[in-house]
């Protein structure tokens, strides 16, 4: 009934959140726009930490959506796992089949494919959405990630996105996330 009312096409407000939908409010604006330079200037961690429903992950998808052709991404939202389950995650949205591999060499694929996207001038960001949710553990295993790296530039450009209890939760890891993370 709305839909013919506002002489809309289609439903705004879906499900699944869409970035075609973003309200680009000052707030969403400088938020993108920090998240960008962060990525552009190789901060190697960023953090997005605001209340529920204030539009994280449709700004999350516009972030992807803009980095398509710079940056090859992998987007996680299934964050109550383990540390081997999280680099599972990571390795499935690659496409690659990770069944059979242990820990070190689920390590040794990742760092692999860093390498070619460094060697193709892309950059690699890995997006967690819902981080507020990542065991103690995970956040660790999260920390580590950040060590790819080269003598000069981070091979792994992290976002993690979450509700306020993520900055709580990041604080008092006993291998706390960089500061400038949160």
């Amino acid at each position: 009934m709305f839909l013919d009312f506002y002489q809309l096409r289609e439903q705004p407000f879906g499900v699944t959140p869409n970035p075609a939908y973003l309200y680009r409010s000052q707030t969403h604006f400088a938020a993108l726009d920090a998240l960008s330079s962060g990525v552009r200037n190789d901060r190697g961690f960023l953090a997005l930490i605001a209340e529920p429903g204030m539009g994280k992950t449709t700004l999350l998808c516009q972030l992807v959506e803009d980095l398509r052709d710079s940056a090859r991404t992998v987007y996680l939202s299934q964050t109550q796992c383990s540390s081997r389950e999280f680099f599972q995650y990571i390795l499935s949205e690659l496409n690659l089949g990770v069944e059979d591999l242990g820990l070190v060499a689920m390590h040794n694929r990742l760092n692999e494919i860093l390498f070619a996207e460094m060697l193709s001038s892309k950059r690699f960001v890995l997006v967690v959405d819902e981080a507020q949710n990542l065991d103690e553990s995970v956040l660790e295993t999260v920390r580590l990630l950040s060590n790819f790296e080269t003598q000069h530039t981070k091979l792994l450009q992290i976002v993690l996105a979450g509700q306020p209890q993520l900055a709580d939760n990041a604080a008092t890891a006993p291998s706390a996330l960089p500061s400038s993370a949160i």
